[in-house]
């Protein structure tokens, strides 16, 4: 959602010249969910990685995140969904942590085990996540 649609889109172009099957669903509206349109799209996916630039009051997650696992609960099929938090204090996301988001996603997709909330430009004493 928002601003970071753009940055995102131009990291899956990236991403899609080298071979991954990445793609964006850029949500316009969040209310009313589309609860069965994001069933529809996503469920064949993988692994999903959905980027929230807020944390929520329910400790699972951004509100994003929440509502996209809820939308998939009655798909057939059960993709790994992972949250990535960006943007906290006002921070700008990269292209390059976004090419790092996608790199870890299709780890995912292959089976590799990950954390299912990421932090992603944080600063922290061993350095920056996702640098």
């Amino acid at each position: 959602m928002g601003s970071a649609a753009g940055t995102v889109k131009a990291a899956i172009d990236i991403a899609r010249s080298n071979g991954s099957k990445a793609g964006l669903l850029k949500i316009r509206m969040y209310r009313p969910f589309p609860w069965s349109a994001i069933r529809k799209l996503l469920c064949n996916a993988k692994a999903i990685g959905v980027m929230d630039r807020a944390l929520s009051f329910n400790g699972e997650g951004g509100p994003l995140f929440t509502d996209i696992k809820a939308a998939l609960y009655e798909a057939e099929k059960h993709p790994k969904v992972i949250n990535y938090i960006y943007g906290l204090g006002g921070r700008d996301i990269t292209l390059r942590q976004i090419l790092n988001i996608i790199e870890q996603l299709e780890a995912v997709g292959r089976g590799e085990p990950v954390e299912p909330i990421q932090w992603v430009g944080l600063r922290t004493k061993e350095g920056v996540t996702f640098a």
